[in-house]
């Protein structure tokens, strides 16, 4: 069985660096609060740094995008991007950075990190204290996310956005076309399997409790699949990737 050890850190590092969804809590997962306010694990400033990124992103793309002819107009994305371009060329490179320091250029390695996130297939129960999701009604307590994948509707579609924006920022094409392919082969993967999250599984979120479309034995029995997913986006452009994200 593969040891899938470096993948869990790789996603366990990139939420904590981005995720402002993750909440501090003490040796009781009870929320840590600072004069009643509910303290993220993401620093707050950065938190906002993130936030506004994805918003202004989606709102220029959306914007620059064209739904009839499915073409986006890039230097209408540009003009509208202009005030927060050195905003998306520093979370780009914070993104880079933890990729590049994580498999050192090993593209297939990058490949299986995306498709497992897709697939729900990293269950992480070594982190419950650093990876405590959105908060229940009464704010007492928090429920841990100890799968890693996308947890709320249409953010595969938002990060695509931030990378679009960033690459006409300025960021660098190459790279991030080829990340771009890899979000949008997660995104593919994580619509046929709809992964749940742990809370989310039936008779409890321990780990004999893992839905078997989430496990390396579903991978096993859908080698077709998977490599048809990979055919699609392997040598997608990026006016291409709009189509799969916008479609």
């Amino acid at each position: 069985m593969e040891d899938l050890s470096d993948y869990i850190d790789f996603w366990y590092r990139f939420d904590k660096k981005f995720n402002g969804g993750f909440f501090k809590v003490d040796e009781h997962l009870k929320p840590i609060r600072i004069n009643g306010e509910l303290q993220p694990l993401v620093d707050k400033e950065y938190r906002n740094k993130v936030s506004t990124a994805m918003a202004e992103s989606a709102a220029s793309f959306n914007a620059s995008y064209d739904t009839a002819t499915g073409k986006l107009d890039v230097l209408q994305l540009q003009s509208k991007i202009g005030n927060i371009i050195p905003l998306l060329l520093e979370l780009s490179n914070d993104q880079l950075d933890i990729i590049n320091h994580s498999f050192q250029a090993n593209e297939q390695k990058e490949q299986l990190a995306f498709e497992y996130f897709g697939q729900g297939e990293l269950y992480d129960m070594q982190h419950d204290s650093d990876r405590i999701g959105y908060s229940i009604t009464d704010a007492t307590e928090f429920v841990p996310y100890r799968v890693h994948k996308i947890d709320g509707d249409g953010l595969y579609v938002m990060w695509y956005m931030v990378i679009r924006s960033a690459i006409a920022a300025g960021a660098l094409e190459d790279r991030w076309l080829w990340v771009s392919r890899l979000v949008a082969l997660a995104y593919l993967i994580n619509s046929k399997v709809n992964p749940k999250q742990s809370f989310e599984f039936s008779n409890g979120s321990g780990p004999e409790n893992i839905p078997e479309n989430q496990k390396l034995s579903w991978r096993e029995s859908n080698k077709d699949l998977l490599q048809d997913l990979r055919g699609r986006v392997k040598n997608l452009s990026l006016d291409e990737l709009d189509s799969v994200f916008m479609s």
